[in-house]
C-alpha cells in the first residue's frame, strides 16, 4: 500500500507519515496535468480542485468550508496565527512538552511565557487540568493559550476541552489554539463543537495519519460575532493576489448590487403586506463574510509552487474509506502500539510514560539504559544492519533524566515487528558494552 523500501521498518511514522500509493499516483496525474497546461492549471484548476478539496476536510471536522484554509503544515498555520494576533509583551500559556516550534516562534516573538509542567509518567487527566487550572488562575491576563491535541513528544493526548474551558472561566477574552499536527485521522473533530467551548484556532496535518502527500494540512478559525478571529490572518507569504480576491478586484460590481439590492428592499418595505418583524442581516455580518472571503483567497495561492498534494486530498480520503475509515484504521492501529509497546516494556523490565487510553497510535516507551552514547549507538546499528528506523532521545522521568523512544504503529507493521526490535534493542546493547 506504501512505497516504502523492501526490507525497511518504520517505527517513526509519526515524524513525516507516508504517502498511500494510490494517493500518490493521483498526485503524480495532477503533475502531468500541471505542466500540460501551466496557464489553465494555475488561473483555474488549483482553485477547482482546492474547493473540493476544503470541502472534504470540511466535512470531516465538522466545520463550514468557509472557515477552513489548506496549509502546508500544522506550522504553517500557527505562524500566521501567532504572528498575526501577538505582540512582543503578551503572555501566553503552554505545556512543557509543547512542540519546539511552537517555541522557537514565541521567542522570536518576544512573548512571555509561562509554562504549565507536564511530569511523566502520567497517571491520568486530573493532575494535568488541575496544574492547568492553577496556572491560569496565578496569570488571569494570559492573551493565548497553546494546547497540543496529541503531543508530539512526550506524546498524550490532552484533554484539551477541558483546558478550553478553565482558559474561559478565567478569561473569556483569552485565545485558545489547538496544535492538532497529530490528530486527523486518529481523532473524531469535531469544530462545530470545539467552537461552542470556545476554541478559536485549529490546525492540523493531513500528511501523517490521511496519508495525504507531504505538505498537507487544513487551519480553522472559528466564526465569531465581532470577527476578530480573521483580523491579521494573512498566510506568511503573501503573493500577487494579496489578501484579495476577484470580487474585490471588481468592487464597482459589489457596490452596484448592494445599491440595487437596498433599493429593492425599499420598495419591497414600502408594500401594504410586507411584514415588520423581518430580520435583516446586519451590515457587520457582511463585513465578518468578507474578511472570510478575503481569507480564504488569500490562502488559495501563494505564489507558484507545487499544490498537488491539496488537490489530492479527496483520493487520501478515499483510500481511507476503503480500508473501512479512519475509526477502522485507528483501532487497528492503536492496538497494535499498546500490544507492541507492552512486549518491549515487559522484555526491557521498563514501563510506558503515559495510560494506554491517554495513546491513539503513538506510544513513550522507556529503554533499559540510561547510556545515552551506547543508545544511538544501537539506534545506528539497527539503521545500517537492520534497515530500521528507531527514534530515541533523553528526557526528565520521575525527577531522572532517562531515555525514551517515541514508537509508531501503522498498517505497514505487524506485532512481530515489536517483537524483533524488542530483541535486537538488547542483544545491541550488550554488544555495545
Amino acid at each position: 500500500m506504501f512505497d516504502l523500501a523492501k526490507g525497511f521498518t518504520n517505527f517513526n511514522h509519526g515524524s513525516f507519515g507516508a504517502v498511500a500509493k494510490k494517493v500518490k499516483a493521483r498526485q503524480n496525474e495532477l503533475h502531468l496535468l500541471a505542466e500540460a497546461r501551466p496557464d489553465r492549471w494555475f488561473r483555474e484548476t488549483i482553485y477547482t480542485l482546492s474547493k473540493e478539496s476544503r470541502t472534504r476536510v470540511a466535512s470531516m471536522i465538522e466545520a463550514s468550508v468557509d472557515d477552513v484554509v489548506l496549509v502546508e503544515n500544522a506550522s504553517t498555520a500557527i505562524n500566521a496565527i501567532l504572528r498575526g494576533r501577538l505582540q512582543k509583551g503578551d503572555k501566553v500559556l503552554r505545556f512543557s512538552n509543547t512542540y519546539n516550534m511552537c517555541i522557537e516562534t514565541f521567542k522570536w516573538l518576544g512573548v512571555e511565557q509561562v509554562v504549565v509542567d507536564i511530569n511523566f509518567p502520567v497517571v491520568d487527566d486530573k493532575t494535568l487540568i488541575d496544574d492547568f487550572s492553577k496556572a491560569m488562575e496565578a496569570n488571569p491576563d494570559i492573551k493565548l493559550c497553546l494546547f497540543c491535541h496529541i503531543a508530539s513528544f512526550p506524546t498524550i493526548i490532552e484533554p484539551v476541552e477541558a483546558f478550553t474551558a478553565i482558559a474561559k472561566s478565567v478569561n473569556k477574552d483569552c485565545i485558545v489554539l489547538i496544535d492538532g499536527a497529530h490528530a486527523p485521522g486518529q481523532l473524531n473533530l469535531n469544530m462545530e463543537e470545539l467552537s461552542d467551548l470556545g476554541v478559536d484556532y485549529y490546525t492540523g496535518n493531513l500528511h501523517k495519519w490521511c496519508y495525504t502527500p507531504k505538505g498537507c494540512a487544513f487551519m480553522w478559525t472559528a466564526d465569531r460575532s465581532g470577527n476578530k478571529d480573521y483580523e491579521g490572518l494573512a498566510p506568511t507569504v503573501i503573493s500577487s493576489t494579496g489578501m484579495t480576491s476577484y470580487a474585490d478586484r471588481f468592487a464597482y460590481v459589489i457596490l452596484l448590487y448592494y445599491c440595487s439590492s437596498f433599493l429593492f428592499l425599499l420598495f419591497v418595505m414600502s408594500l401594504p403586506r410586507f411584514p415588520r418583524r423581518l430580520t435583516i442581516i446586519p451590515i457587520t455580518q457582511l463585513i465578518i463574510n468578507r474578511h472570510k472571503t478575503r481569507t480564504c483567497y488569500a490562502y488559495r495561492y501563494t505564489g507558484t509552487r507545487d499544490y498537488t498534494a491539496f488537490c489530492a486530498i479527496p483520493a487520501a480520503l478515499d483510500f481511507c474509506n476503503e480500508l473501512g475509515g479512519h475509526s477502522t484504521i485507528f483501532k487497528r492501529n492503536h492496538d497494535l502500539i499498546i500490544a507492541g509497546a507492552k512486549i518491549c516494556v515487559e522484555r526491557w523490565g521498563t514501563f510506558m510514560l503515559c495510560p494506554e487510553a491517554s495513546y491513539g497510535v503513538m506510544a513513550d516507551i522507556v529503554l533499559p539504559s540510561n547510556d545515552y552514547e551506547k543508545v544511538l549507538k544501537v539506534v545506528k546499528r539497527l539503521e545500517d544492519d537492520d534497515d530500521t528506523y528507531f527514534l530515541a532521545k533523553e528526557y526528565t522521568v520521575g525527577g531522572e533524566t532517562r531515555i525514551i523512544s517515541r514508537i509508531s504503529a501503522n498498517l505497514y507493521l505487524e506485532l512481530s515487528d515489536f517483537t524483533t526490535l524488542a530483541e535486537k534493542v538488547l542483544q545491541y546493547l550488550e554488544d555495545a558494552a
